[in-house]
Formats: C-alpha cells, sequence, structure tokens
C-alpha cells in the first residue's frame, strides 16, 4: 500500500545462521557459522480446535485453543563448508583424514584395465586404516613401483612426458588416485592382466578434519539455533533463538557460480511447556514509539528484548 512505510516492518530479510548442534556425552560441537543466507520467512501451521455450543438449534463458537504450533523456516546457504556437508549427509561430525603419517603399500595386486575412458582406482593394501573396518580407496598418493604379473620382478615403464611409445602407464591423478594403462607401452599389457602397485599415502595434517561419512545419523540433527534478519544495510538487526532440527531440502552445486544447499529448519516447541520455543529478539535499536500508517521509522543504537519468549 503505498506510503504506508511503517509495515515495512514486516519484511525479513535473512542475512545469518548461526547452529549448535547438541552436546552429545562427552563431546561438545560448537557453534557454526552456516554462512549467508538468502531470503528466509517463517512458516507457521497451527493446529486450533474449538468449542461449540448447540443451544438454540445453531451451533455457537464459544471458545479455540491451539494444540500445536509449527514454525519452520527454509534457509538458502550460499557456502559449502565442511560443516554444512556433514549436515548435507547426515554425518555426525566431521573425523580426522587418514592417514596422518606416511603410509606405505607394496606391491598390492590390482587388474589392468585398458580402453577408451578405463582407469584403474587404487586401493590400499594390508590392513584397514585406523578408525576403519574395511580396506578403502586410495587418496594424495605417490606411484613408487608398477610390477607386472602376480609375482617377478618385471618393472612396467611410466610416462615421464616423453616416452609415449614405451610407456606402460601413467598416473592420471595423484589425488584421486587414477592410472591409466597402455597396450602398446614396452610390456605388451592387455586388458585383465594383474599388476602389483607400490605407492605411499602421502599424509594429511594431524587433526585435519575433512572426512564425512555419510547417513551416520539415527535422526535429524538438533540443536540451538540462531537466525539473524537484518534490514537497511544492516543497520538494524533482530534474531530468531530456537531449539530446532535440520533437514536438508534441496542442494545444488554450481561450477560456475555458488553452491548452495537448503535446511528446513523446524522450531521444537511444546505450547504446553514452561520453557518455550525460544525468543525472537531486535539486537539493535528501540521499539517503535509510535508505528501508526505513513509515520517514518527511526531506531536508535540500543539493545531491547520485544517481549521476552514467544512461541
Amino acid at each position: 500500500m503505498p506510503g504506508i512505510i511503517g509495515f515495512q516492518e514486516t519484511w525479513l530479510v535473512g542475512s545469518r545462521l548461526y547452529f549448535k548442534r547438541n552436546d552429545e556425552g562427552t563431546t561438545e560441537y560448537p557453534t557454526l557459522d552456516l554462512g549467508t543466507i538468502t531470503q528466509t520467512t517463517p512458516t507457521f501451521e497451527p493446529t486450533v480446535i474449538q468449542a461449540k455450543d448447540p443451544d438454540g438449534g445453531r451451533l455457537n463458537l464459544i471458545d479455540e485453543a491451539f494444540t500445536e504450533i509449527n514454525e519452520a523456516y527454509e534457509v538458502t546457504c550460499l557456502n559449502i563448508n565442511q560443516e554444512n556437508l556433514d549436515i548435507l549427509y547426515y554425518g555426525n561430525g566431521t573425523q580426522e583424514l587418514q592417514p596422518n603419517t606416511l603410509d606405505g603399500n607394496t606391491l598390492v595386486p590390482h587388474t589392468v584395465k585398458i580402453g577408451p575412458g578405463k582407469l584403474v582406482k587404487v586401493f590400499e593394501g594390508g590392513s584397514p586404516k585406523a578408525g576403519e573396518t574395511e580396506l578403502k580407496a586410495a587418496y594424495n598418493i605417490s606411484v613408487t613401483q608398477i610390477r607386472k604379473g602376480s609375482s617377478g620382478p618385471t618393472t612396467l615403464v611410466a610416462f615421464n612426458g616423453t616416452n609415449a611409445s614405451t610407456a606402460d602407464f601413467e598416473v592420471v591423478s595423484a589425488e584421486r588416485g587414477l592410472i591409466r594403462f597402455f597396450s602398446t607401452g614396452t610390456n605388451s599389457l592387455a586388458d585383465g592382466d594383474t599388476c602389483r602397485i607400490s605407492f605411499n599415502e602421502n599424509a594429511y595434517a594431524a587433526g585435519n578434519t575433512r572426512l564425512v561419512r555419510p547417513q551416520q545419523a539415527s535422526g535429524p540433527i538438533t540443536g540451538r539455533a540462531y537466525i539473524v534478519f537484518s534490514r537497511n544495510n544492516n543497520t538494524r538487526q533482530s534474531v530468531r533463538e530456537c531449539e530446532a532440527t535440520i533437514n536438508v531440502s534441496s542442494v545444488a552445486f554450481g561450477i560456475e557460480d555458488y553452491s548452495s544447499v537448503t535446511f528446513n529448519v523446524s522450531v521444537l516447541t511444546d505450547i504446553h511447556n514452561t520453557n518455550i520455543a525460544g525468543r525472537y529478539m531486535l539486537i539493535e535499536g528501540n521499539e517503535i514509539e509510535n508505528d501508526t500508517p505513513g509515520r517514518s521509522l527511526y531506531l536508535s543504537p540500543s539493545t531491547t528484548d520485544l517481549g521476552g519468549s514467544l512461541p
């Protein structure tokens, strides 16, 4: 409605989402900055029950009450970090990426694959790494030697950039652990031959928590959410603080644009509980002195709690 500036107070533009996962046993989770978020507004689904009196031959409404009030937010985060990915894949917290020391794998058997687009993925040898129950694919490797056959000393020739006619293999991606084999090299390999690969898994920094194990969570991740709203070029802010669960709604991984992940943040509430669903607070500015239509708004810098706890 033109000229009624005061009613713009109801416009909410989300600026940030902070989330602290509930502690589990001795594990204490930090408060995470899940990044800049796009515009978000609450969705309310109240359940109303009505008491009616049939006196006089018609049902007259005499009272109403709420049995539940469901509040939720669709929050789209514009940056992807390990914490967002952990929530996205329903993990139970990022863990240290192994190995944290140089790990050697000697003459691990692999099957040669030769043909257009065919590669060999390098797998670990020996025993499972710390914290694992099975042998895993290897990453961040450096190949020291590859031998032909299930036994014997024949060493395959590696491509060095200039020996295309004699090379038996090349490391396509050391980071991803991928090798391409050739039938035109010195040792005339064939598809299906056996080879033995010696390689090192290079060390990651100690405490490097980049490993996410998907679908470990037994239920939606629960914690304390702080959804910060900003207006007027961030000079006026408010925050919705609540106990909430986070579920993934959608995700978009972009190559040339921002990647994003959208979470459904559901407020946990019990309207009959003394400790109800958190608070909504104005964290900068005074309460509006006169919010009549057409009045310009001015807020001076101070901190005001708008009425304490709200459902």
